[in-house]
């Protein structure tokens, strides 16, 4: 397929052989680089899980860092046409990836950079399967770079969970630094994420391409709050931007009135993220108030200490789920690809 799926993993084997799995049981013919940044027993048993599927094309690196740090470090391994960014908890649909292959490889599509799909956010309690949409997927059309700039920090997505040209996805790795991105978002996310976004335009197919489950918790980039950090970070995002002398009209523009309205949205969810955190504790504080959770407790006191913090998790997932099953235009894929995932 001449693409090459890049997989950092941490110490979450269960995560990684249902993945894998999945892959094998669809006998997927694109290259894997799985990237393991655990120690230890986890090193080895994500080593002995990756050696029994003999029917996929995987490379095992063991490498130390953060995910686009482990990618960046690894980078001389990616040598296929296409590449792309996915979670060890993430599933890629084969049909729309071919897709995705053939319209990057017309010579009329050239100047896209990459390309993706429709996103699906699943949680699969005892079973039942409730589905969200995923709408974090970056696309834009427009030719110029400045105004890709625009379009990315405007209404942010991101743009490395698409297939994109593996020469410009190892050239946007060069913006990862972790001295001069201090904050976790920035590193792990967002200055890759926008500087990707200025080599060339992002298609996005109306085809189901990315399943995430949401029936655990995901990291949040965003829960580290730390406004000095966040500065040092987006000056030196903005500063290296700058050296790429973007230009319209044959005139270099001014880069730091772009981010006004991406600092207001910064801003605004990072100051969300605190009240989120809020109502939660204080959520789970007022349930182990009450006296159900003491009755629980005194009958199955260790068991259950956590119940309240799992409770309220699965059903926040389940009552912001809406069911997109019924929709013909991803429930044909979704079934085959929740047939391979039960296996």
């Amino acid at each position: 397929m001449n693409l090459t799926i890049i997989i950092p993993t941490l110490n979450r084997s269960n995560f990684l052989i249902k993945t894998l799995r999945y892959y094998s049981n669809l006998n997927f013919k694109s290259k894997f680089l799985i990237l393991d940044s655990s120690k230890g027993k986890e090193r080895q048993q994500n080593f002995d899980i990756i050696s029994r599927f003999k029917n996929l094309n995987l490379k095992y690196v063991n490498v130390d860092g953060k995910p686009l740090e482990v990618i960046k470090k690894s980078k001389k391994y990616i040598k296929t046409k296409y590449c792309l960014f996915s979670g060890d908890d993430d599933y890629l649909i084969k049909s729309c990836l071919l897709k995705i292959k053939n319209f990057l490889n017309k010579k009329k599509n050239q100047k896209y950079a990459g390309a993706n799909g429709m996103g699906i956010l699943f949680s699969n309690y005892y079973n039942y399967v409730n589905t969200k949409k995923y709408e974090s997927l970056f696309f834009t059309k427009s030719n110029k770079s400045i105004k890709r700039l625009e379009d990315i920090i405007n209404d942010y997505r991101v743009s490395h969970f698409s297939v994109c040209r593996s020469k410009y996805f190892i050239s946007a790795l060069e913006i990862i630094d972790k001295k001069k991105l201090p904050h976790r978002a920035f590193y792990d996310e967002i200055a890759f994420s926008i500087t990707l976004a200025i080599y060339g335009k992002f298609h996005q197919f109306e085809d189901l391409f990315l399943l995430r489950e949401t029936s655990h918790q995901r990291n949040n980039l965003w829960s580290e709050i730390n406004d000095n950090d966040q500065k040092i970070s987006l000056d030196y995002l903005i500063n290296y931007l700058k050296q790429k002398q973007l230009v319209i009209d044959n005139k270099i523009v001014n880069i730091d009135q772009k981010f006004n309205n991406f600092k207001k949205m910064l801003k605004k969810n990072f100051k969300q993220e605190k009240e989120n955190k809020k109502n939660f504790l204080k959520k789970i504080m007022n349930f182990y108030n009450t006296k159900i959770y003491f009755w629980i407790y005194m009958n199955f006191p260790f068991k259950f200490i956590f119940l309240p913090i799992e409770i309220y998790r699965n059903l926040s997932n389940y009552y912001s789920t809406n069911n997109l099953l019924k929709d013909k235009k991803f429930s044909k894929d979704f079934k085959i690809f929740y047939d391979h995932f039960k296996k």
